[in-house]
């Protein structure tokens, strides 16, 4: 019999042909919601916020709040970015409802949010300060009964819950939308290849600007926007709104955040370029990220380096920690002012 010649597959080739993947790059450390982390979590915070042994969380509730949990989770960090423009805890809160449309002067006013997050705070494990996420779920199962059961006709708790869901659900669900959209477009190889081409840079940026927690470097949100002005990002279709929207969309998920969690958690590394990624995303559409991702990185890394050397020559710069000070400083008086403006239109 003759032997058949089969073609020697070379190193070369065999790396050419083989199948790019999101686990095996640097994207593959990224935490996905998967429905066993989410269901994990979510038990761990229901038990947590001690709200099952109260009438809100009656029968049927929990269940209604496990199926809604993901989108629960962009609440929650749109309820920390209020509560850090705003300063304080209820004020934030009340901000939240009310951008949600939530309160009203009959059935959920603006007394029973500050009532309803005491009740919430004095019922969960752990009190710490700031915006604990399993005390923020107590919150809004208290604020689902009184807003469509105390007030409301005679309905089922879990009803209630679900009509709350409901009633926020176009905001919610383009929120969790266009992040789901986000990471199934940029795990993708050509957005991959955009992100190496610049990684230098944009790990030298990162660097200069991070501060160290808990021997993490991590990018704070105020930062963050110092970031959007030196890398010109404002345009028709992002504004200086998008920037927290796109901080947050950023942001992995964890399964257990810190109890004393008072602001918006900063960002690593890995959470940065993804931030960079939803950036891209509002002002190009999800779907054509992978074509804009290298325009966009390489426009901001340029716009970044000129304006760092326009504040070296202009004198030394405000440092990191200063400058993170005041430009928060800065968006917590606008804030104030803007929301008690709203109040005096509201009663006018």
């Amino acid at each position: 019999l003759s032997k058949l010649a089969v073609p020697r597959t070379t190193a070369t080739h065999a790396q050419a042909t083989a199948a790019w993947s999101a686990e095996e790059s640097q994207f593959g450390e990224w935490q996905m919601e998967t429905e066993e982390l989410l269901s994990s979590a979510f038990e761990s915070d229901w038990s947590r916020s001690g709200v099952g042994s109260t009438p809100a969380g009656a029968a049927g509730v929990k269940e209604v709040f496990r199926t809604y949990y993901q989108p629960f989770l962009r609440l929650y960090h749109q309820a920390c970015v209020c509560v850090e423009m705003v300063g304080s805890r209820t004020d934030g809160l009340e901000k939240l409802l009310c951008t949600m449309h939530l309160v009203d002067h009959r059935l959920l006013t603006l007394d029973d949010v500050g009532r309803l997050w005491r009740a919430a705070r004095g019922d969960a494990e752990g009190q710490g300060g700031g915006l604990p996420r399993e005390v923020f779920l107590g919150f809004m199962a208290r604020v689902s009964r009184r807003r469509f059961l105390d007030s409301g006709p005679a309905i089922e708790a879990a009803e209630a819950a679900t009509m709350m869901w409901l009633s926020m659900q176009g905001i919610l669900a383009f929120s969790q939308q266009h992040r789901d959209l986000l990471l199934r477009f940029f795990h993708r190889q050509p957005c991959y290849e955009a992100y190496l081409l610049h990684e230098q840079q944009l790990r030298a940026i990162f660097d200069r600007n991070s501060s160290e927690v808990e021997g993490q470097a991590v990018l704070e949100l105020a930062t963050f926007y110092a970031l959007a002005d030196k890398g010109a990002w404002y345009g028709e279709r992002f504004t200086h709104k998008d920037v927290t929207t796109a901080f947050c969309m950023g942001l992995e998920f964890r399964a257990q955040e810190p109890a004393s969690h008072s602001l918006v958690r900063p960002a690593t590394f890995l959470e940065f370029i993804h931030q960079l990624a939803a950036v891209a995303s509002f002002a190009s559409g999800a779907s054509r990220l992978p074509r804009a991702m290298h325009g966009f990185l390489q426009h901001f890394c340029a716009s970044v380096a000129a304006a760092e050397a326009a504040e070296a020559r202009a004198g030394r710069p405000l440092s990191v920690a200063a400058r993170r000070v005041l430009d928060s400083l800065v968006r917590k008086l606008g804030a104030v002012f803007r929301f008690k403006r709203g109040e005096a239109l509201a009663e006018a």
